[in-house]
């Protein structure tokens, strides 16, 4: 097979059927980002904008790591860890992303023009957080009256000059709790947590192809099953003040899900370019409650360099039009789901290259 052509397969996506040669090894670095100087479709500004509170899921700079070894002809297995550090509310949530999976090339026949044969992929992925603080007052609140709805509950602070609304005179300076008619000082300042927050997931995929030397196209189908931890909190002051008045601020997130997921790749090679795009559907069957989105479309592009019968230089894209839905499975919850009805994208530069 030509260069070109031996190339395409694994120009960016490992969403085709074909597994690498037996002892080859792939190494691909990515950098991920998302700012204004890169939302080339304005994106954030559409979607996001004029988001405040909740969804206000912003700036994204993150990097990923992918290693793939062909054990046989026909088996082989790849390893991906991500980090991405997302702007979200008054801070920044990092998130560490790990896959690990094998395939088994089941057939191909390389005399037909149009049949590159059936894949089966087993893998495991996990998402996990690092432990998460809310420390503006405003998001706080925000966060209480989600969790206690329709509760007289809220965080104050006093500038000890302005009174309360409602109150003849100026508090000492500082943070108050009010939880049913009762306002309490704190002795420190307050912050809604998230910890203990991880996702845990096994996965089946089923893919099949047809090729050329320059063109390929790869259809997949498969089954997904995710275990989630999480947990909402607050500082022990606050949850105990809360308890105190009959209302409980910390609350455990832990809950599973089954998804059921279908896409298409296409590669195309010209001269010394190679142009990919890949579409997926995912449906998620959740627990009762949790069904307010239940699908995501996501769209990933790019296109690909062939700097020399080893290395490729990538330029590329994702877009997710329900944001992380899916894709980080724990940030969706009974709490958050109402916020995920915005698209969200990034860039995406990279290099691959061949041990062979």
């Amino acid at each position: 097979m030509a260069l070109l052509g031996a190339n395409i397969r694994y120009a960016k996506s490992d969403l085709h059927t074909l597994s690498i040669s037996k002892n080859q090894i792939d190494i691909s670095l990515e950098y991920r980002l998302l700012n204004d100087t890169v939302d080339i479709f304005n994106l954030k500004e559409k979607e996001l904008g004029g988001i405040k509170g909740f969804a206000s899921i912003g700036d994204l700079n993150g990097y990923g790591i992918s290693l793939r070894y062909g054990i046989k002809s026909n088996l082989m297995i790849d390893y991906k860890h991500d980090t991405d550090s997302i702007e979200y509310l008054s801070d920044t949530m990092k998130n560490s992303r790990d896959e690990l999976y094998l395939r088994y090339h089941l057939f191909e026949n390389d005399f037909a023009y149009f049949n590159s044969g059936v894949s089966f992929d087993i893998g495991y992925m996990r998402n996990s957080l690092d432990d998460f603080y809310l420390k503006d007052i405003k998001a706080i609140n925000e966060m209480i009256k989600r969790v206690l709805p329709g509760k007289d509950a809220k965080l104050l602070y006093s500038d000890g000059v302005t009174p309360f609304s409602g109150e003849p005179f100026a508090r000492t300076k500082g943070y108050y709790s009010y939880f049913n008619h009762t306002m309490t000082k704190l002795a420190k300042d307050p912050y809604i947590s998230i910890t203990n927050t991880k996702d845990d997931s096994f996965f089946l995929r089923v893919l099949s192809g047809f090729n050329t030397d320059k063109k390929v196209f790869d259809m997949y189908t498969g089954y997904r099953y995710t275990k989630i931890k999480s947990t909402i909190s607050s500082t022990d002051e606050i949850v105990r003040l809360a308890k105190t008045k009959g209302y409980d601020l910390k609350k455990i997130l832990d809950r599973d899900e089954n998804m059921l997921f279908l896409g298409f790749n296409y590669s195309q090679n010209i001269k010394r370019f190679i142009y990919e795009f890949n579409y997926e559907y995912d449906r998620f069957f959740r627990g009762s409650g949790l069904g307010y989105l239940n699908s995501n479309h996501i769209i990933n592009a790019s296109i690909s360099y062939v700097l020399d019968k080893n290395t490729l230089l990538s330029l590329g894209g994702k877009i997710m039009y329900r944001q992380f839905n899916g894709v980080i499975p724990y940030l969706y919850n009974k709490y958050t789901q109402t916020t995920f009805d915005h698209k969200y994208g990034y860039m995406t530069f990279g290099i691959e290259y061949k041990f062979k």
